[in-house]
């Protein structure tokens, strides 16, 4: 729309509303935008809980729904939207680049969606398991937005991932 070729503006009024995109500007939306993705992270502090529990239980619809449904497109629209990623296609893809296609958040993310890795299929139990480090690394990106009132939930759920990781 900013590059747009007019043909025809008699009024001019597409031209002045080219002219308020080109001045739009992200920086005054961030301080909303860290609330925003902050949020985003502490409600999606259940589901990573429900999650472990489904993963611990070998509760196979459970794993696929909270992964699909839950952390896969949370996760990327709390960097979307952090970020300022005014994005209409290749939503995914452009969060991607953004972050670095080569990125540890990028390689969880594939995994957690069940991309093959190194030509093999991944299992469900490791699915979940990349879904939930996916969730510490968007934390980890993502800890400057943090709100202090959700960095305590945030930070002890992660330290007990941590924990239940390693078992």
């Amino acid at each position: 729309m900013q590059d747009a070729l007019i043909l025809v503006d008699k009024d001019g009024l597409f031209q002045a509303f080219q002219h308020e995109l080109r001045s739009w500007r992200w920086e005054p939306l961030q301080d909303a935008a860290n609330r925003y993705a902050s949020q985003q992270l502490v409600e999606l502090s259940e589901t990573i809980l429900r999650l472990l529990r489904a993963l611990r239980f070998k509760d196979t619809v459970t794993q696929v729904q909270r992964i699909v449904h839950h952390v896969l497109p949370t996760v990327t629209e709390a960097v979307a939207v952090q970020r300022g990623l005014l994005i209409r296609n290749r939503y995914v893809q452009r969060v991607q680049e953004d972050i670095g296609v080569n990125s540890l958040w990028t390689q969880l993310y594939m995994h957690a969606a069940g991309a093959p890795l190194h030509g093999e299929s991944l299992v469900l139990e490791e699915r979940s398991r990349a879904a939930i480090q996916l969730y510490q690394e968007t934390v980890r990106l993502l800890q400057s937005a943090l709100l202090p009132e959700h960095r305590t939930t945030i930070d002890a759920l992660l330290r007990m991932l941590d924990q239940r990781l390693q078992e």
